[in-house]
Parts: structure tokens; sequence; C-alpha cells
């Protein structure tokens, strides 16, 4: 067993590895700092402080606005996230999401990540919820990078009419409009 060295270090991995096609251009999106890393094709590497995890998502470029990751889940929002759909004619991505909700001693505020090509624009957000659970704190914010913005959508989720004991959330949509 080949032990890992105790200090910072560079991590790299090759698309054809991972069975991804290595000409291609993918977005990464790291989970544990909830940061954009970049586009790459045929291998991402980046750089790993000692005692410290790293989880990329790879995404490939759709050339359009797409969902990048969240903060809810370690696999970038696999069995979160489901049913993404681009709206071409009306410049609309939708997703839905499970709609999980904090508590008083376990708060929890959703963090969303999105890329959004040169050529659009972010106008605005949309949440559809049940009936007892209402968005709070929603808030968004734009990071110019190379060949576009990181669009970041943050909010919290209340249950209006007080926890379901052992129940399961259900789920929310929300749409994203670009000009």
């Amino acid at each position: 067993m080949k032990k890992i060295a105790d200090g910072d270090r560079v991590i790299e991995a090759d698309f054809v590895e991972a069975g991804l096609d290595a000409k291609e251009e993918y977005l990464a999106y790291e989970f544990w700092t909830e940061s954009y890393l970049g586009k790459f094709a045929g291998a991402v590497s980046l750089d790993v402080p000692a005692h410290e995890p790293r989880v990329v998502a790879l995404r490939p470029d759709l050339g359009r606005p797409q969902f990048l990751g969240t903060n809810r889940h370690i696999l970038g929002g696999v069995r979160v996230v489901e049913n993404l759909a681009w709206n071409a004619d009306a410049k609309t991505l939708t997703g839905t999401q499970e709609a999980s909700v904090g508590t008083t001693h376990a708060p929890f505020a959703f963090h969303l990540a999105f890329f959004v090509p040169d050529g659009y624009a972010f106008d605005d957000v949309a949440f559809q919820t049940e009936s007892d659970i209402d968005v709070t704190n929603e808030s968004t914010s734009e990071t110019p990078v190379d060949g576009g913005s990181v669009l970041d959508v943050y909010f919290e989720l209340e249950d209006t009419d007080g926890p379901d004991m052992g129940g399961l959330f259900g789920e929310m949509t929300w749409t994203l409009s670009f000009e």
C-alpha cells in the first residue's frame, strides 16, 4: 500500500482513465470549497492542502447556462437535484430538488452554483414549493470567470406548519431566467 505524503500535494485525474471523452471540455466544481475550478480538457489538476479532502464534479460544457453543483450532497447534487431542463426559446433553466428543511438546532442554507457563459445574462430566479414550505433568505451573486460567470444562488426553506416527525420532505422547483 502506497502512503500519501503528509503535506500539500497536486492531484490529477485523467479523463480517459475516468471514462470521459478527452476531447470534450468539462466544467469543474469542487464540493468542499464550493468553488468553480474552470474548464478542462484531457485532465484536471488541482493543488490540495494537507489534511483536506477534495471532490470535483465534472460537467460537459453545454455552451449555455448550466448547473455546476450544490452544497447539499458530496456527489454534486446526485439524488438531490433532478429533472434539469433547459428551455432554449424561453432561456430558462429549471430544476427539481428535495425540499429539506433545517431546524433551530441544525439550520441549513442551500447553495446552488451555475455556469453562465458569455452571451447570456442572469435575470431572475423563481421558486415553487409545496404549500407548507416557504423560501427565505434568498440571495444571488455572480463572479466573472474565463468565458462567462458563476452564478451562486442561496436560500433557506422554512416549514410553516411544523416538522412532520419521521416524514420525508417533498420537492421544490426553481427556475432561472436569462437574457
